[in-house]
């Protein structure tokens, strides 16, 4: 009826999401850790060094230069991790891949018709991902709610 759960042949693919400051990067760099029992994996930073400082984790680090922060260029940097030998790959952030995405539709004047070539770019890209050969951890920052609280007969926006 239950047997005991075995390692699979499944690599994993991982998104973590939550507002700034929430803890993504540091979540990141200590799951991959544990999934990959090693250092030897490549950060790809999309947020000027940010995630260097966490060096005391011990890992690689890549700053993405803005003009490579879309599908091509995030696409070369996943190669270049695998092709160097790296065990784990973290895109960190994944939000600049869907605004270069966005940025393409509104500058072909923001109509829904545009991403019917849109969509195949993104599908070609989660399919990369999906079939990459190391762990992939991405994260997103997610936008934060606010909700309107009553006080003193006022309405506030709070977080």
């Amino acid at each position: 009826m239950f047997e005991k759960a075995k390692k699979g042949s499944r690599i994993p693919k991982i998104l973590i999401m939550g507002p700034a400051g929430g803890g993504k990067t540091l979540g990141a760099i200590k799951l991959m850790r544990g999934i990959i029992q090693s250092d030897k994996f490549l950060l790809a930073d999309t947020e000027d060094n940010s995630a260097t400082i966490y060096h005391e984790y011990d890992f690689f680090h890549t700053n993405v230069d803005k003009k490579d922060q879309n599908v091509t260029g995030f696409l070369t940097v996943m190669k270049n991790a695998l092709d160097s030998g790296m065990q784990g790959f973290i895109q960190d952030s994944m939000s600049p891949y869907w605004n270069d995405l966005t940025n393409r539709a509104a500058q072909a004047g923001g109509s829904f018709s545009v991403w019917k070539d849109l969509t195949p770019v993104h599908d070609s890209y989660m399919s990369k991902i999906l079939s990459y050969k190391i762990p992939f951890i991405g994260t997103a920052r997610t936008k934060q709610g606010y909700v309107i609280e009553q006080i003193n007969g006022k309405n506030v926006p709070k977080k």
